[in-house]
């Protein structure tokens, strides 16, 4: 505010443009200190214009923005949404962007569509987003693999994807595999797509059979098993029991993300 700026454009990957969103929050609000962003209040923010140079978070088309919590040792929701005023996604880009980030970011906006299409909130307009994304990611399967050479044709449909994926969380929230990620990207430093895709086979293998089925069947995998093994050699993750554990203890406290899971949620021991 001090250099008279009246409008923030966010330009990155997920974390960037919802650090943008928090930005664009505080300065509006500038008697505030940081602790607001997670308490309830008003949302009005500077003007935003978001800049996707990923293909996986969809920020840009959501009021969301995930923040690293030091004091907590993990990422929380602020309490505000904040929608950019515009956004600014075309493939060109991701067209020169390393393969490590195509791969965990399309893995991103993979598992934003499985777990709004698992979901309690889930119903006729979230579909439509839903498998509308779902469709143009199974065009991308051979980019994503690396079994082709990704143009910008196929730049431009990872972007869509990405953007309908992130429409679909507008609407419905991510679930239980997001968080169990968060611990794992903060302590163990996986990229946050692949410590999310992780969950994705066994959060959708005990979903309704019927919808499991058509989610599968969209993506071209036989079973959650296929899917899994996809994901994992793509995008390995490896995490201590014992983190796996505290992971699981928090995400059993957190009511907010297990009431948007359709199934019920509780505790084994194995």
């Amino acid at each position: 505010l001090g250099f008279g700026a009246d409008f923030v454009i966010g330009i990155g990957g997920g974390s960037p443009i919802d650090a943008s969103k928090a930005i664009a929050l505080m300065m509006k609000n500038s008697d505030k200190t940081w602790e607001w962003l997670f308490e309830d209040g008003r949302s009005d923010a500077l003007p935003l214009a978001a800049i996707p140079t990923t293909c996986g978070t969809g920020s840009e088309v959501t009021g969301v923005a995930v923040l690293t919590r030091h004091d907590l040792k993990t990422k929380v929701s602020m309490k505000h949404k904040v929608f950019p005023d515009i956004a600014l996604s075309d493939g060109k880009y991701i067209i020169s962007a390393p393969k490590r980030i195509i791969i965990n970011t399309a893995i991103d906006a993979l598992s934003h569509l499985i777990e709004s299409g698992v979901n309690t909130l889930a119903d006729t307009f979230s579909d439509m987003t839903v498998f509308a994304g779902l469709k143009e990611w199974a065009k991308c399967r051979q980019y994503i693999e690396g079994t082709a050479d990704i143009d910008e044709s196929a730049a431009d449909i990872l972007m869509n994807a990405s953007s309908l994926a992130g429409m679909s969380i507008a609407q419905t929230g991510t679930t239980i595999p997001h968080a169990l990620s968060y611990m794992l990207t903060y302590e163990a430093k996986i990229p946050h797509g692949a410590a999310v895709g992780a969950f994705q086979s066994n959060y959708l293998k005990y979903a309704d059979t019927e919808r499991k089925n058509a989610i599968l069947s969209v993506l071209g995998f036989k079973d959650t098993d296929e899917l899994g093994h996809f994901i994992s050699a793509l995008a390995p993750v490896t995490a201590e029991r014992e983190l796996l554990e505290r992971s699981a203890v928090s995400v059993l406290k957190n009511h907010a993300k297990l009431s948007l899971c359709p199934y019920p949620v509780d505790e084994i021991i194995m």
